[in-house]
């Protein structure tokens, strides 16, 4: 019993109590940085390659897995040992139209994404992104390519990805 009492002094119970205190902020300062730190998913659904044209037409798909919002500011491709860029205004992609006895009953636009490219905490965001070349560079067979994300992070981002199903088919 008085080594219990000697133990328990101020000057003890103030030090374990810092203690504590230090381990539970460092704790909450790691699981705030894990919890907060950027995690996007990014998948090629299908894709259509141009070689006449000297253009690639991908649809991505976008998944914000972190707790911030993510800002994509630029995508490029790499072929060869040099990167291309996406375009990064709107343009139509494809149009699709319905003709019935010369008339056309439906008429449907595709745009490509225009950047930056906001995506919400967990939350995701898809769409076309164009990409065209000055000479044909394309690999004939190509089915994984790499990509380089810019992001609000400040850091590039290179990924190799499938191109999924071809969109042309």
């Amino acid at each position: 019993m008085n080594v219990i009492h000697s133990l328990l002094t101020r000057n003890n119970i103030t030090l374990a109590l810092s203690i504590f205190g230090a381990v539970g902020t460092l704790l909450s300062w790691i699981f705030s940085a894990v919890q907060n730190r950027q995690n996007i998913k990014i998948e090629i659904v299908g894709h259509r390659i141009s070689r006449k044209n000297n253009f690639l037409l991908v649809y991505m798909l976008f998944e914000n897995k972190s707790h911030l919002p993510i800002l994509i500011t630029n995508i490029s491709v790499k072929l060869g040992s040099t990167w291309y860029p996406c375009r990064k205004f709107p343009s139509i992609v494809f149009f699709e139209s319905l003709k019935q006895k010369d008339e056309i009953t439906f008429h449907n636009e595709h745009y490509s994404l225009s950047f930056p490219i906001y995506i919400i905490s967990l939350g995701g965001s898809s769409g076309y992104i164009y990409f065209d070349f000055p000479e044909s560079s394309l690999p004939p067979d190509a089915t994984y390519l790499t990509f380089q994300f810019s992001a609000n992070s400040g850091k590039a981002i290179e990924m190799k990805l499938s191109l999924g199903d071809r969109l042309d088919q």
